[in-house]
């Protein structure tokens, strides 16, 4: 896998190379320009699906006051809250892998003077953090998810130094050795996100049945 990613990006830095080659110092110039717009409009959307997924507190959805009015709500919410974790554990971890991964690559194109080892606590720290904020305040976890990697594309743009677009085709492979080291930090955020979920749900849980007596007491 790393010596495939490896030849891709060699490969790309090849077709790089030559296209630039055909070019006066003017049209190289010109060419740059494009290609890094290119690299900012990709980041641009891989920021706003980032901050309008991970910010939000229900990936997958629990609406447990639909069964308020059933012969045995208790029952039908516990089968529903045990189904539900059956699908969250499932699925949580794929969502978590994905959005790691992509801020950790996006992370490590942009910093390359970064050990592998810091971006991944770099991104395993801001994730956690915009998971455990999202249970708290879903709009702090919005903007902490939209402003980080903005900020970090500012800061690789504004950076002293030229804006080396080999640098980034280069990077990719390292992009091996960043996977290689993920596995104690996605289980970590996903030890967070448990957590998190087992307090809501069971908060969830109390406030259904709460409306329960209330439509009980109307009756």
């Amino acid at each position: 896998m790393a010596g495939v990613i490896e030849n891709i990006a060699n490969s790309v830095l090849g077709w790089y190379q030559s296209l630039i080659g055909y070019f006066s110092p003017s049209g190289q110039a010109a060419v740059n320009m494009l290609l890094l717009a290119l690299v900012i409009i990709v980041v641009a959307l891989f920021v706003w699906s980032f901050y309008n997924a991970l910010s939000k507190r229900d990936i997958i959805g629990l609406n447990l006051k639909q069964y308020n009015r059933s012969a045995h709500p208790a029952m039908s919410k516990f089968v529903a809250i045990v189904l539900y974790f059956v699908e969250y554990i499932l699925v949580m971890p794929l969502v978590m892998v994905i959005w790691f991964a992509a801020l950790s690559i996006m992370l490590l194109l942009i910093a390359p003077e970064r050990d592998v080892g810091q971006l991944l606590l770099i991104t395993g720290a801001t994730v956690a953090a915009i998971r455990v904020l999202a249970y708290h305040r879903q709009e702090i976890a919005k903007d902490l998810a939209k402003l980080f990697p903005f900020i970090a594309l500012a800061l690789f743009l504004l950076s002293p130094g030229e804006i080396s677009l080999e640098s980034i085709i280069t990077q990719f492979g390292v992009i091996p050795e960043l996977f290689a080291s993920t596995l104690v930090f996605l289980i970590g955020i996903f030890i967070v996100e448990i957590v998190l979920r087992v307090f809501y749900t069971i908060y969830e849980f109390w406030q259904s049945e709460e409306e329960v007596v209330k439509i009980k007491g109307k009756k």
